[in-house]
């Protein structure tokens, strides 16, 4: 995947000791949920695993792995073993932000490597929002708006009909998750504009599953995330943003299995 070349000014660059601070439980669970979800996604392909968002980095050795998964490079020089003392756990965080930085030109500012040694989920959750931003397909790795903007143009081109303004109310009663699921592979859910609000659980819970096993779009967030009113609008746009990333071959695929069924 591409590096981003763009290099902003100091007063730009997303300071991550600010996130999150007045969010509210319900917001900060979602997003551990979500974010935890997308970093395994992402692990996977390196055989790795996290079970715990806040302290799992704190080692430094899975930083480096979810690392070199999104950035398909190896850090270099790297002792692999489990470390042992916090000196040693300091190094490695720092290696892995110093990539990040230096050869990915991931740019943030306000955050150290005791932050993730120490479980500090302020400096996590921001540190996995910018890169969920900049290893997307639409983001640019500047400000939070800019990846939430592109994204509603994407849609928006898809799904003209809808007019999607939000990632909140207008995702809850199913319908526009299953039109878009429509739009990537025709004949998915044709009788979409007639799913009733009411059934409104059903209706994300069998998108969901068919974008899952059809289209290897992860369930980052349950049903009931995206039904909640209080569900954090970054979490969403981690689950949609997924989209964008269907691969030609997953869509023939699905084209293709959907029309041997019917």
């Amino acid at each position: 995947m591409s590096t981003r070349q763009h290099h902003p000014a100091a007063s730009e660059q997303p300071d991550l000791a600010g996130w999150s601070s007045a969010a509210g439980s319900y917001t900060i669970e979602t997003q551990l949920q979500a974010f935890c979800n997308w970093c395994n996604k992402h692990l996977e392909t390196v055989d790795e695993h996290i079970d715990n968002l806040e302290t799992d980095f704190s080692n430094g050795l899975k930083l480096i792995a979810l690392v070199e998964a999104l950035s398909k490079k190896k850090v270099p020089d790297i002792p692999r073993r489990p470390p042992k003392f916090r000196i040693q756990r300091l190094h490695l965080v720092s290696m892995a932000l110093s990539f990040l930085q230096q050869t990915e030109h991931v740019i943030f500012t306000g955050v150290g490597a005791e932050s993730f040694v120490d479980g500090d989920r302020r400096y996590v959750l921001g540190l996995v929002w910018l890169l969920i931003r900049h290893y997307s397909k639409l983001g640019q790795g500047g400000e939070i708006k800019n990846l939430k903007k592109k994204l509603l143009e994407w849609l928006r081109e898809k799904l003209p009909s809808l007019n999607i303004s939000n990632f909140k109310e207008d995702w809850r009663d199913g319908r526009a998750l299953g039109a878009l699921i429509d739009v990537l592979v025709p004949g998915a859910f044709p009788d979409w504009k007639v799913w009733k609000k009411e059934d409104a659980s059903g209706n994300i819970v069998q998108a969901m599953d068919f974008a899952a096993n059809w289209l290897n779009v992860y369930k980052l967030v349950t049903a009931e995330n995206i039904l909640n009113p209080q569900t954090d609008e970054k979490a969403i746009i981690t689950y949609i943003e997924q989209f964008c990333h269907c691969t030609p071959d997953e869509i023939f695929s699905a084209k293709k299995r959907l029309g041997e069924i019917k």
